[in-house]
Formats: C-alpha cells, structure tokens, sequence
C-alpha cells in the first residue's frame, strides 16, 4: 500500500513587482540571494534582499535568463539576437 500523502495549500510569502510591463522570464537564487526578472521593455531586473537593479543594454524584449552560480554571472536571451552574459556584482 502506497504511503499517504497530506495536500497543502501553498502559501504566498512574498510579492515582486520590479516593472509593470509583462514579465518573461525569470531565474532565482538562494545561494547568491538573486531574484533575476526579465520583460518586454529590454531591462534586466536584479533583485538582491536590500534593492531592485535595473540593467540595460538589450535593444527590445528579453525573453530568457539563468544564472549561474559558479561564475556568479547572469545570462540573458533577447529580441534583438544577442546574449548577453552580466557579472552579478549588484
């Protein structure tokens, strides 16, 4: 007989907001405490415990982003063709 299982209702512990625009990518850290936001406004979101950073340089939407932890870095995929790969030094 299999072992039972309790359903839990997950519960929202926090609420991010870093653009009002739409939200298309996103890549999260516990270990470098980096929330990485990416939207159709070209900017790159860096969200640390203390500030949210903004960072440019895509020239149109970004619709991918990972982080990687052992370089520290942030890799991000946009409309414009190009990825680019930013030192997480915020």
């Amino acid at each position: 007989m299999p072992p039972q299982t309790q359903s839990q209702t997950p519960r929202l512990t926090r609420t991010h907001h870093p653009t009002s625009t739409t939200i298309t990518s996103l890549a999260f850290s516990t270990k470098l405490q980096t929330i990485a936001t990416t939207a159709l406004d070209g900017i790159l979101y860096i969200t640390k415990p203390s500030a949210t950073y903004k960072l440019t340089g895509h020239r149109g939407a970004i619709y991918a982003s990972d982080i990687v932890h052992e370089e520290n870095q942030i890799v991000t995929g946009g409309a414009d063709g190009t990825v680019r790969v930013w030192k997480n030094q915020v």
